[in-house]
């Protein structure tokens, strides 16, 4: 059997379409990785300016949820464009499939109609154009105030079909203040029309509050960078240069908490001792106090993004959740561990050890 000849051109051609081929993969996998960069760095920017503006994690996971599905343009200048990232949210908040008071609370903190921290003391305090929650015994209305008039409140609801709403029931207003907390104010609807609802306070005003709790906890733990520390590419490469096996590039800090709430934690960083730091913490900039705290540059809590802490809780319980670490702005020489999409069903469990060993109202956040 005698195989087909092939010519130069003909090798030439195959060998061109080939490259031609692999240059395009190429090319498809680098702009792909260049966009998921710019995607992780423009939410970080979100992320660091919903920290500001003290949202939950559940909030934040709302939050990124929202910016995943948004369109790259959109995505980078959601933070430029307020008034468009505005609309497009509010957009989102009202088809989403979601608790009413958690929509509340997040237009509430992300576009607040009333900046400061201003309590609601009288129906005078209420101004036109604040998000609020119309509460009936099996029903709530995600709605906006358009006007009012001494106890009247005029309300455009987002829902469409209102034919569920009774008119003869009672009913309650709820409206969220910003670094404040929540407020109740009982009422009756005296008449729909359009998708606006007549609401009429009966004057009184309910601080509903918003509690975390928190005990004082003296207990070491781990922390460790997750995924993985953000200086692991730069030591494989050095250590590629010269030569020199891998090195270790695993990041286990220690530490020991001062309070504990249903939110974060106050900790100090543990000094391990000496010859007991691996090429990691040789490479950060460091400094031990003379009670053994460990002090590291800041940077590392800015460029590495999240954390993971494990620690057992004084009656066994292992509580393990991924989180950010931020400066205690109150204490000196303390670090502060929020968490970031924990497990409803283990802080339930951390909001019940808490209880056990003494809760108090958290001043940690």
């Amino acid at each position: 059997m005698l195989w087909p000849e092939h010519t130069l051109g003909y090798v030439v051609t195959v060998s061109a379409i080939v490259l031609i081929f692999a240059f395009f993969f190429y090319l498809v996998l680098r702009t792909l990785n260049s966009n998921e960069v710019a995607k992780n760095k423009d939410w970080v920017k979100v992320y660091n300016w919903a920290i500001k503006r003290k949202l939950s994690s559940e909030e934040i996971s709302t939050l990124e949820f929202f910016f995943n599905e948004q369109k790259s343009a959109i995505r980078r200048d959601i933070l430029k464009n307020v008034k468009r990232f505005r609309e497009t949210f509010l957009r989102y908040l009202i088809a989403a499939n979601l608790p009413v008071k958690h929509k509340v609370h997040l237009a509430g903190k992300l576009f607040p109609e009333i900046e400061a921290q201003a309590e609601i003391n009288s129906l005078d305090d209420i101004q036109s154009g604040e998000f609020c929650m119309l509460e009936q015994e099996n029903s709530e209305y995600f709605c906006r105030i358009s006007s009012k008039n001494k106890n009247i409140f005029r309300l455009k609801c987002s829902d469409k079909n209102l034919s569920s709403i009774d008119t003869e029931g009672v009913s309650s207003l709820y409206i969220y203040r910003f670094n404040v907390g929540g407020y109740n104010l009982p009422g009756s609807i005296t008449g729909i029309a359009e998708r606006i609802i007549e609401f009429n306070s009966s004057g009184n005003i309910n601080f509903t509050g918003i509690v975390h709790l928190m005990a004082e906890i003296d207990t070491g733990f781990e922390l460790s960078p997750e995924p993985h520390i953000y200086l692991k590419d730069q030591l494989l490469k050095e250590a590629e240069m010269s030569g020199l096996p891998p090195p270790d590039v695993t990041l286990h800090l220690l530490g020991q908490t001062n309070k504990i709430s249903d939110r974060g934690l106050i900790f100090r960083l543990r000094y391990r001792g000496p010859g007991k730091e691996n090429s990691v913490l040789e490479k950060l900039k460091y400094s031990v106090d003379v009670d053994d705290t460990l002090v590291l540059d800041e940077q590392i809590f800015h460029k590495q993004h999240l954390w993971k802490i494990k620690l057992v809780m004084p009656d066994g319980m292992l509580f393990q959740c991924r989180g950010r670490v931020l400066a205690d702005k109150h204490h000196k020489g303390y670090l502060l561990f929020r968490y970031e999409s924990p497990d409803p069903k283990l802080i339930k469990s951390l909001i019940g050890e808490i209880n056990k060993i003494g809760a108090i109202q958290e001043k940690l956040i």
